[in-house]
């Protein structure tokens, strides 16, 4: 959603109009008005990316926290001392412990990937100082203005809903892998 607005000044040779300018666009207050609510809109949508990052960040903590140590690891010596009648027993086991730590890997991987979406991204802002200048203040046309800042507000929006969808869509891995390490964690206690 681009938007360009091209407006042609109106330049008669040796006419002044001493009455207001003609507005040849009069919808663009709405249109930035809508910018503008959109602009914290992804700022709303950037918060709440973090709120969930946060949340995840928790849980994956916790299920490692609560976890791990459940595990019998002094256990595990008997395990591979006392079945010498079966060894199907060990080799099970074996694969069982080798998917554990590749879950915890898993979960460890994902807690990085959840601190690197909360961390703080190049968000971008509106550049007050392009805008406060004694130039754009005293322009006799408002349109201008308010044509720039739609362009600056857009370009805004769109930068930010990049960073926040790459932010979400990393989010949802994440969220997908706490889900395996959870379930395989969870079956694996009932096993042993």
């Amino acid at each position: 959603m681009e938007l360009h607005i091209k407006t042609h000044e109106s330049k008669k040779s040796g006419t002044a109009s001493t009455s207001s300018p003609k507005r040849d666009f009069p919808c663009i207050p709405i249109l930035l008005s809508i910018l503008q609510n959109e602009y914290e809109q992804e700022k709303v949508r950037a918060d709440r990316i973090d709120t969930k990052a946060i949340g995840l960040l928790t849980i994956i903590v916790v299920l490692i926290t609560v976890y791990v140590p459940i595990f019998p690891f002094s256990d595990v010596a008997k395990i591979y001392l006392h079945t010498k009648k079966c060894a199907a027993i060990p080799v099970v086991f074996s694969l069982f412990l080798l998917m554990g730590i590749i879950a915890t890997i898993l979960a460890l991987y994902s807690a990085y990937k959840v601190i690197e979406v909360y961390k703080t991204k190049s968000y971008q802002s509106v550049n007050i100082l392009k805008f406060n200048t004694n130039e754009q203040m005293g322009a006799t046309q408002s349109d201008r203005f308010q044509l720039q800042l739609i362009d600056h507000y857009q370009s805004l929006i769109f930068e930010n809903s990049k960073i926040n969808t790459n932010k979400a869509e990393i989010l949802n891995d994440q969220f997908r892998n706490v889900m395996i390490f959870l379930c395989y964690f969870h079956c694996l206690r009932l096993a042993l």
